[in-house]
């Protein structure tokens, strides 16, 4: 449900075979760039393709570029909680990773997998311009965060839920309106849609209030008892 509207694709024939048949020629890597390019711009992907061209650069280090090592993984990032993007940082070549623009994406990427939501935002904007080449980059982000907030929250304070989705007033109604995920705006609450995670979790804390309130009957019960 991460991809909707996104196409999974696969290389064409000719640069399928072109990596099967040379997979560490430089004209390769040029090819494959030119397909994550690709990818960006047509909200498409292929992670054998992107893990293809960071194989490529491994052997010709001289040649591997770090703005395309930073495109793919934005790629990736976009695929969460898929484990692509932790498959790809593997494969970076070691003399790219101190790239200012890969430190970034990393940094980000630890945040969303951490659930630091609120710290993803203030990274993100201002390396923004980063992230541009990708289209619906910030919706899929979006959809990865209120997933996780669904499956922790039945409700959640309005103005919290703005921070972690990293939403203005004037967006919060129309993004609300067109998720799924998202059943209504009450008031100064969000009321996430029902699922079974955030439904145990509420008959969890049910049960641990009548626990309690077991607890307390007991404690006043035997108190009466000791009195008398």
């Amino acid at each position: 449900f991460f991809f909707e509207n996104e196409l999974f694709v696969t290389m064409d024939q000719q640069l399928l075979a072109q990596v099967e048949s040379a997979p560490y020629d430089v004209s390769t890597a040029t090819a494959l760039e030119a397909f994550v390019v690709s990818q960006l711009a047509n909200k498409t992907y292929d992670f054998a393709a992107n893990k293809a061209l960071l194989k490529n650069y491994q052997v010709n280090t001289s040649s591997a570029k770090a703005d395309f090592v930073a495109k793919l993984l934005i790629l990736s990032l976009m695929r969460l909680p898929s484990s692509d993007f932790l498959a790809l940082t593997y494969l970076i070549p070691t003399q790219l990773n101190g790239n200012a623009n890969i430190a970034v994406i990393r940094a980000a990427a630890d945040s969303l997998e951490r659930g630091k939501f609120r710290e993803f935002w203030g990274q993100f904007v201002p390396a923004q311009a980063l992230f541009t080449e990708a289209v619906g980059f910030v919706d899929s982000i979006r959809r990865f965060i209120v997933s996780n907030l669904r499956d922790t929250f039945k409700s959640i304070p309005k103005a919290l839920f703005q921070q972690q989705l990293g939403l203005d007033e004037a967006s919060l109604v129309s993004f609300c309106d067109s998720n799924k995920f998202i059943e209504k705006i009450n008031g100064d609450v969000i009321v996430l849609a029902s699922n079974e995670e955030n439904q145990r979790r509420v008959a969890r804390e049910e049960t641990v209030k009548m626990d309690e309130s077991i607890k307390l009957v007991e404690v006043l019960r035997n108190g009466k008892t000791e009195t008398a």
